[in-house]
């Protein structure tokens, strides 16, 4: 089975790369400017996430199991819950139930889930790096969210780093990833969709639009569709075309090529490899 690709917007440096039609200067491309560092009091987002948690758990709704859209379809879920979708290239949701707790009304306009992502293929114990997509997300509502399998002990979550976050309306503004997300916490996780020794990354959102879709990741992904993109790039390159030669190694089990890269001086005649004669 083949993904669907997301193309969605890099780095400046990326962009400015992949926009050129002529050669690029790879070295005048300045690199994005950096994003500050989440600043949160760590002992009072403690105590609210256990006030919070004192709200006894009413129900639970599976909402979402990967490449099964009849689990959203057949849940009878409330017309605000969120749809969420993994099944295109590098996403790995693998589960999203909607959490009902007896909050007073007097709390304002909150929902909660919590979420499984799907391990690395035939490693059960690699469970860190998350990418989704969200859709139905309303302004004005706190949206709470639990990755309850994660299988570090420790993180930068809770330590300054946010999710990166995508948004297609921002998107199409010209804005791309972005560092998201407050209350951002890592602790050991106590959802019962976790498994024994999983850590938990719990953070909150607001959408800033209607009608979006809305990307969350561990950081910003680079898929094997992104690496492809490059190395073409690469060999339209008049000037690095002349080092850096291209060939097919071999391809992995999914059918995808592994590509090998030759890279070598121009030699005295500015040839590139393959147009050199053999002496």
């Amino acid at each position: 089975m083949y993904l669907p690709v997301r193309r969605l917007l890099p780095n400046a440096v990326a962009i400015a790369a992949l926009k050129s039609s002529k050669s690029v200067d790879f070295n005048a491309l300045q690199p994005p400017k950096p994003e500050p560092i989440l600043q949160e009091s760590r002992t009072l987002l403690d105590v609210e996430a256990e006030a919070y948690e004192e709200h006894d758990v009413l129900s639970r709704l599976h909402v979402y199991e990967y490449n099964q859209p009849k689990v959203f379809r057949d849940c009878n879920a409330p017309d605000d819950t969120l749809v969420f979708d993994s099944l295109f290239e590098g996403g790995n949701l693998l589960r999203a139930e909607r959490i009902f707790r007896k909050i007073p009304s007097t709390a304002g306009s909150q929902q909660e889930y919590d979420l499984l992502i799907h391990p690395d293929v035939k490693n059960g114990a690699y469970r860190q790096w998350f990418y989704f997509e969200i859709r139905n997300g309303k302004p004005g509502i706190t949206y709470r969210f639990a990755l309850v399998n994660l299988a570090k002990s420790g993180a930068l979550f809770g330590q300054g780093l946010q999710p990166v976050v995508y948004s297609e309306q921002d998107a199409a503004q010209g804005l791309g990833w972005r560092h998201r997300g407050s209350h951002v916490r890592y602790d050991v996780a106590v959802s019962p969709m976790a498994p024994p020794g999983a850590n938990a990354l719990t953070f909150q959102y607001e959408f800033e639009h209607e009608n979006d879709c809305v990307y969350f990741a561990c950081i910003q992904p680079y898929t094997y569709t992104d690496l492809m993109d490059y190395l073409e790039l690469l060999e339209r390159d008049p000037q690095r075309s002349l080092t850096c030669r291209r060939t097919e190694l071999c391809q992995s089990l999914a059918g995808n090529a592994c590509d090998l890269l030759s890279i070598t001086s121009t030699g005295k005649d500015g040839l590139p490899p393959d147009e050199r004669r053999s002496t």
